[in-house]
C-alpha cells in the first residue's frame, strides 16, 4: 500500500488528474477509516491544493479533516500556510471548526496564513472565525495572527485582520509589543 500513498502525494513521474483521482480512490477503498495513510493523503492533497482528491478522501473518511499530522497540523493549517485557498474552502465547508483548531503549539490556521500573507486564505478563515485573529497562540509569547502579519511585513494581511478584529491592534505580546 505505500505506492498508493506515494501516488496520493504526487509520484516522481507525471500523472494526469484522472489517474491521480483513481489512485486516490483506491487508497480510500483500501483504508476506509482515517488511518495514518488516509490522514497523510488528506494532508498531502491539501498541501498540493488538489480539491478533487481531497473531496474523495473527505467523502470516504470525513474525520481525516480534523486529525492532526506532524505537530498536530490539520489539513486546514497546511492549506492556510501554503496559500491553497480552494482546498481550505473545501475543508471549511465540511468542518467550519477547523478555522479555530490549533496545533500542538496552540497555533490556528489564521496565524499561519497571516505570517505568509495568504490573504485569500485569511479571508476564508476570518469569515468563519473573526476572533481567531486576535487570540494569542499558546507558546508564541503572546503573539497573534496580527503580530505575525506585522512581523513578516504582510500589510494586506494585517489590514484584513484589523478590519475583522479591531481589538487585535492593541493586543500585546509578553514583551508588550502591539502589531500596529
Amino acid at each position: 500500500m505505500p505506492w498508493l500513498y506515494n501516488c496520493s502525494i504526487g509520484a516522481p513521474w507525471p500523472l494526469d488528474s484522472l489517474v491521480h483521482a483513481q489512485l486516490s480512490g483506491l487508497l480510500v477503498q483500501a483504508c476506509p477509516a482515517a488511518t495514518d495513510a488516509v490522514v497523510s493523503a488528506c494532508h498531502a492533497a491539501a498541501q498540493r491544493g488538489d480539491t478533487g482528491v481531497l473531496r474523495l478522501l473527505l467523502d470516504a473518511a470525513p474525520e481525516c479533516a480534523t486529525l492532526g499530522f506532524k505537530d498536530g497540523l490539520t489539513a486546514a493549517s497546511i492549506a492556510a500556510y501554503l496559500g491553497k485557498a480552494e482546498a481550505l474552502q473545501l475543508l471549511l465547508s465540511r468542518v467550519p471548526e477547523l478555522a479555530v483548531q490549533a496545533n500542538e503549539k496552540g497555533i490556528v490556521p489564521a496565524f499561519m496564513a497571516a505570517a505568509q500573507g495568504h490573504t485569500a486564505c485569511l479571508e476564508l478563515l476570518l469569515a468563519v472565525a473573526p476572533a481567531s485573529a486576535a487570540a494569542p497562540a499558546a507558546g508564541a509569547e503572546g503573539r497573534t495572527a496580527a503580530h505575525m502579519a506585522a512581523e513578516n511585513g504582510q500589510a494586506a494581511a494585517l489590514e484584513l485582520i484589523l478590519k475583522a478584529a479591531p481589538s487585535a491592534a492593541t493586543t500585546t505580546t509578553d514583551d508588550g509589543i502591539t502589531p500596529a
